[in-house]
């Protein structure tokens, strides 16, 4: 009987450790696609900001390129130079912005879901 109730047990904190471990994936999942996402609406808010601050001082495409190319990396964005397309000037200012980032499997640290972004964001006229 005592052998019986001990397996019982031993069972019972096998299921749980698993359950453990499967909402301890879903929710690293969970958290990296919303730190993604968070991330990426920050980068696309602070691109906006600096083109029409970047169109008032009539800024370099290549300064512009060099700031984005900060903030995705303060950001833990993994945008590289070339996906960055930077056209226009002054109120005709555009940036297109077009990077990957991968879900994990926390653990094995292999790419579960790649999240694809792309983003074309131009000078709004101020009327």
């Amino acid at each position: 009987m005592q052998e019986s109730l001990s397996h019982t047990t031993s069972r019972r904190y096998l299921a749980l450790s698993l359950w453990l471990l499967i909402v301890g994936v879903f929710v690293s999942l969970a958290w990296q696609w919303i730190a993604v996402n968070s991330s990426d609406k920050e980068l696309t808010e602070y691109v906006e900001g600096l083109l029409r601050r970047s169109a008032l001082d009539r800024r370099p495409a290549k300064d512009i390129r060099t700031l984005v190319l900060l903030k995705a990396e303060q950001l833990s964005i993994p945008v590289q130079d070339e996906e960055i397309n930077i056209t226009g000037q002054g109120e005709s200012l555009q940036t297109t912005i077009g990077y990957n980032a991968d879900i994990k499997i926390p653990l094995l640290n292999r790419a579960l879901y790649r999240m694809q972004f792309s983003h074309n964001v131009r000078v709004k006229s101020q009327f």
